[in-house]
């Protein structure tokens, strides 16, 4: 506890690991199998990936964890978030969430936002990219949603999907998507 790791993290077995402190590492996290427990304590790395077809469950408690780059969970077979109370702010245009729920999500990169799998948010927010593409067949559950706006017709933010001909979904539930000069393609949205 109280350390900063210099070297990539990998926790990879059928056993199940708990945090006792804030964990720092400069490095990717990985998880293979197993089960990750934060503790309610903080998690900051460069990424965090889970991409294996193995048994795993990350509990992510009620802290902010940061992320530099992305999170990585493509292939979410067998895995299980725990989301609880927490934030992910992920300072990279990658977020590949596994189908799995989130909380808080922050995707704070500038460059084009990609976001894949069927994930439900409590809160998704992508404050600093004015192009978002969310991966064609797939939906985004969120209860809020808050992404970028252009300021006019000549300046405006673009929400895509992935796969051009493949529409993307945003569910929402409870009211409209709200959102100023953002050119929409092949996004649909659906709530009650």
């Amino acid at each position: 506890a109280g350390k900063t790791i210099l070297s990539r993290v990998t926790f990879d077995g059928s056993g199940s690991w708990s945090i006792s402190g804030n964990f720092t590492c400069n490095r990717i996290v990985t998880l293979n199998q197993g089960d990750l427990d934060l503790n309610n304590k903080v998690l900051s790395c460069e990424s965090f990936i889970s991409s294996t077809s193995k048994v795993r469950t990350i509990t992510l408690g009620n802290k902010t964890h940061s992320f530099a780059n992305y999170w990585y969970c493509e292939d979410g077979t067998n895995l299980t978030v725990i989301p609880g109370t927490s934030t992910l702010d992920v300072g990279g245009n990658y977020f590949l969430g596994g189908d799995q729920p989130y909380n808080i999500v922050n995707i704070n990169g500038s460059g084009t936002c990609t976001i894949r799998g069927n994930n439900s948010f409590n809160s998704l927010s992508v404050p600093f990219s004015k192009n978002i593409k969310i991966e064609g067949g797939k939906t985004q559950s969120v209860n809020t949603l808050s992404i970028l706006s252009g300021t006019g017709c000549t300046d405006f933010a673009t929400l895509s999907t992935e796969n051009p001909g493949t529409p993307a979904t945003i569910f929402k539930n409870g009211g409209p998507v709200t959102l100023d000069y953002v050119l929409i393609t092949d996004v649909t949205h659906t709530g009650t």
